[in-house]
């Protein structure tokens, strides 16, 4: 018979990533407290570390304007009445 496919909650997957993390225990040690297999603590650590790489690089995106063309800049330094 095939193994059955089990569903964790978010709060869960959660807790379970942040106690791999913080608790100094390897993912493996973890795994087997909460009665599941390492792969899939190692696959929700893996995750949850690309999506704060992920969020990290939206963040900096959204907080650092982008960088002014020349024609922009000259057109900034420009005095009132003198032409770029």
């Amino acid at each position: 018979m095939g193994r059955t496919h089990r569903h964790y909650s978010t709060e869960f997957r959660a807790e379970a990533v942040r106690l791999a993390e913080t608790s100094g225990q390897s993912i493996r040690s973890v795994a087997l407290d909460l009665g599941i297999a390492n792969q899939t603590l190692g696959e929700w650590t893996a995750g949850a570390a690309a999506s704060a790489i992920s969020v990290r690089s939206d963040l900096k995106s959204a907080i650092v304007p982008p960088r002014l063309s020349r024609t922009d800049e000259a057109s900034l330094s420009t005095k009132p009445g003198q032409l770029p």
